[in-house]
């Protein structure tokens, strides 16, 4: 499912734009991903623009949907 999300920001063009993974298990040495991880057991993807994130996502197509800029997800 990881490799799934991160094959669907792969598949853009995003300058100016930073890509953060953290293990499960692992602690962060990023605040920005502190309280941030599994959603219901499954790999997320949070987007965040101008310090404010949106609601997790666990699927490709919901990341797509964020990236693209469509509000409807």
């Amino acid at each position: 499912a990881t490799q799934a999300l991160l094959g669907e920001v792969r598949r853009r063009y995003l300058p100016n734009t930073v890509l953060a993974l953290k293990a499960p298990d692992a602690e962060s040495m990023l605040p920005l991903l502190e309280g941030r991880g599994l959603v219901e057991g499954s790999p997320a993807a949070y987007v965040c623009e101008n310090y404010a994130c949106k609601l997790p996502v666990t699927t490709p197509e919901a990341l797509a949907a964020l990236l693209d800029g469509d509000a409807a997800v």
